[in-house]
């Protein structure tokens, strides 16, 4: 006796089951199960996750911090190297060479000005 086409599909269908958990802990079951291998397991894996995510927090904090002193390093630093151009311009023009301290002051201020576009453009 044949078994007609449907029915050989019928008998080739298979179902499976998929259970996904996404967190920095294990599911509750895992848990549990954890728990019965060994008293304290699960309290155990809490306190990790806790001290984990402390560290973490930490981290990001001093990142923050850091971010924070190279602006104003790099802040003074402009300041100082702009500082420098003019006490050289200054210097240039009481020798008398004006043409050349202008030439100086408008290059750096250009180049400066450009930094500063070419930063804002790349910042969205």
């Amino acid at each position: 006796m044949k078994k007609s086409r449907l029915q050989q599909q019928q008998q080739q269908v298979t179902i499976q089951q998929a259970k996904f958990h996404h967190g920095p802990l294990p599911s509750p079951d895992a848990l549990e199960h954890y728990e019965r291998i060994q008293p304290g397991f699960a309290q155990r894996i809490i306190t990790l996750a806790e001290d984990e995510a402390k560290h973490r927090r930490s981290i990001d904090v001093s990142v923050v911090k850091m971010n924070y002193r190279l602006s104003w390093v790099g802040i003074i630093s402009g300041l100082l190297a702009i500082s420098g151009v003019l006490a050289l311009c200054y210097y240039a023009f009481s020798l008398g060479h004006a043409t050349q301290a202008a030439s100086i002051a408008v290059g750096v201020l250009v180049s400066i000005g450009g930094v500063f576009l070419y930063r804002r453009s790349s910042n969205g």
